[in-house]
């Protein structure tokens, strides 16, 4: 019972015992009935005639559901009907919309639900393993179907005449898709095959104007008409399948892309599409790379690794010389200046930096106001260099020493008090310093 029903049988049983009346605002509800159920599985006996387990029902709003019942004979698997006149619920095909596989059911039996011409929605489990032949033949399933990857068969005719299914998602482990399992499927444009498959047989997509399609390596067989309305076709095995007659239409097909290194082995294969081969290159980029002073760089450019080809874009439509792919080194380019240090003074390269022409400053002459001037560079370096002392002494009354001789420089050496000693000659005596030979007090002799 849901929450309604127990609020509202709650709220009358309360109202009759307090003896008042109760009026109930009960929503509008849509029920649907079933209009036929019953039993579809096989069981443990193997018996196709012991339908005891897969219960399904139809509801009159067009839904058919069949579920796994649990039961300990109860294989999973849906009867295998022997034509559409066999199937059980037959005299309602019209009214389903709607097919729900559930979960625990691993197989859709033979023509179970052929020609459901207005079924438009489809829910398959992931424990389906088989879809069998004719099963979902002439439905309406728009859009894109997929195939569960636990599914390791695909019966013949199985989705054969569903024109309004656009895409095929195949993930199971299929080894083959069967004759005509998708043929007159007028919308169809894209298919995707898992790489387990190995053959593909007779009409498979006949009828279906597929846009494109890709070959896993693994299929060696491909039968007759089994792409003919294909527009392009790529397969990845260096090795061709076996083709059988009319695979592709003259109208349809305008490109069958095959690896670098089969083309030739393929045109041979298809002697009457050698025009439509193209060539697919197993590219890997390489990025841009700028030259330097020293070491080339290159292009943005693809190489193949099969035929080892250079190709200028991605799509290797554009091939090119490996010569062409490179950027020759720029060279260096040195400043006709110099750069300098305490040191050394040298020519700069502007691009990396590298240095040429390096050697210690020399030349000129240090002051002890100013460093030397490199003869070279013009550039000062060093140390600052000593005071240049006269020989002569600078004297007055009371000290003598010795003056620098750079212009301007006031800086002094030895400067001390005179030391006086008496001295005299023929006509007179004085005080004379015995350092620097000042004189003072001189006077003629007398008395």
């Amino acid at each position: 019972m849901n929450k309604f029903c127990k609020r509202a049988v709650s709220a009358v049983t309360a109202a009759a015992m307090l003896g008042t009346a109760v009026v109930l605002d009960v929503p509008e509800m849509t029920v649907y009935a079933v209009i036929e159920s019953g039993l579809c599985g096989v069981g443990a006996n193997g018996s196709r005639d012991d339908q005891k387990f897969l219960p399904y029902s139809i509801s009159d709003d067009g839904k058919f559901s069949v579920s796994f019942s649990g039961l300990p004979n109860d294989t999973g698997y849906m009867k295998d009907f022997k034509d559409s006149i066999d199937v059980t619920w037959r005299n309602h095909r019209d009214e389903i919309t709607s097919i729900s596989i559930g979960n625990g059911v691993k197989s859709v039996g033979n023509y179970a639900f052929t020609s459901c011409k207005n079924a438009t929605e489809l829910s398959l489990p992931d424990t389906l393993e088989k879809i069998g032949k004719y099963s979902f033949n002439s439905n309406a399933f728009p859009g894109t179907i997929t195939i569960p990857a636990s599914v390791t068969s695909i019966g013949e005719y199985a989705f054969g005449g569903c024109d309004q299914i656009e895409a095929v998602n195949i993930q199971g482990v299929i080894s083959e898709i069967k004759d005509s399992a998708f043929y007159g499927c007028k919308k169809l444009k894209s298919v995707t095959i898992p790489d387990t498959v190995t053959s593909i047989e007779e009409y498979a997509f006949g009828q279906c104007p597929l846009e494109s399609i890709t070959i896993p390596s693994g299929v060696t067989s491909i039968k007759n008409s089994a792409l003919y309305c294909a527009k392009t076709v790529t397969f990845k095995s260096s090795e061709p399948p076996a083709f059988g007659n009319y695979v592709f239409g003259d109208d349809y097909i305008t490109a069958i892309y095959v690896p670098c290194e089969a083309v030739t082995a393929y045109k041979n294969a298809l002697p009457d599409f050698k025009d439509k081969i193209r060539t697919i290159h197993n590219a890997a980029k390489t990025a841009r790379k700028e030259p330097t002073c020293t070491a080339d760089g290159n292009i943005e450019y693809w190489k193949c690794s099969q035929c080892n080809k250079y190709f200028s874009d991605s799509a290797c439509t554009t091939e090119i010389s490996q010569a062409a792919t490179v950027i020759g080194k720029t060279g260096h380019s040195y400043k006709t200046t110099w750069s300098s240090d305490g040191t050394s003074h040298w020519h700069e390269c502007t691009k990396c930096g590298d240095k040429k022409d390096a050697a210690a400053h020399s030349g000129g002459t240090a002051t002890y106001q100013t460093k030397a001037t490199c003869s070279v560079c013009n550039q000062k370096y060093g140390s600052l260099g000593a005071h240049s002392y006269a020989a002569a002494w600078e004297t007055n009354a009371a000290q003598h020493w010795h003056k620098c001789t750079t212009s301007g420089c006031t800086s002094t050496s030895g400067a001390a008090n005179h030391t006086f000693v008496q001295k005299n000659d023929g006509t007179s005596h004085w005080q004379e310093c015995s350092v620097c030979g000042y004189k003072k007090d001189t006077a003629a002799h007398s008395g």
